[in-house]
């Protein structure tokens, strides 16, 4: 085992893995092909790296490591920090896993792969989603309120909403 797992540090043990992490994600970016051939020496590649926060003890010894490991391996590192949450984004497709597929449909939009098991469903999730989006028309038309406008009435000598 290796000495800085015994050693019980928590915080060095992940430094050391950030580093380990970093310097190979580098590498691999370092090893994606250019557009033939190999690229000459002083190319360099670059690599962004985005995390949740900058607060986070961890997410700052994973940029410190990335840091140091472009350095090292003369790669043009950005680094970016969002505050998006990946399951807030991702929360849609938790509570309903075909919701790109469903949107598409109500969109019109033809450019989203449908699944080969889905096929036979597409066309008529597109003909539902033009129907369904009529009858949501409709039904907002008919839930509009009544306007507001006062105006008298001769019958019972009061002014009323119309």
């Amino acid at each position: 085992m290796a000495r800085w797992a015994l050693a019980g540090s928590r915080t060095r043990r992940s430094t050391v893995f950030v580093a380990i992490a970093a310097t190979a994600s580098l590498a691999l970016a370092a090893c994606g092909g250019g557009s033939g051939g190999s690229s000459g020496g002083g190319d360099k590649v670059g690599v962004a790296l985005i995390t949740k926060n900058v607060t986070n003890p961890f997410f700052v010894a994973m940029q410190n490591g990335a840091k140091e490991a472009a350095a090292k391996n003369n790669v043009n590192l950005t680094l970016a920090a969002g505050k998006a949450d990946l399951v807030a984004l991702a929360r849609p497709h938790l509570a309903n896993p075909y919701f790109t597929l469903q949107a598409s449909a109500w969109y019109q939009e033809m450019g989203q792969y449908w699944p080969p098991q889905y096929l036979p469903g597409r066309d008529q999730a597109y003909r539902n989603a033009v129907r369904e989006r009529a009858e949501q028309t409709d039904l907002k038309l008919r839930a509009r309120p009544a306007s507001h406008e006062v105006k008298d009435d001769p019958k019972a000598g009061v002014k009323r909403a119309a």
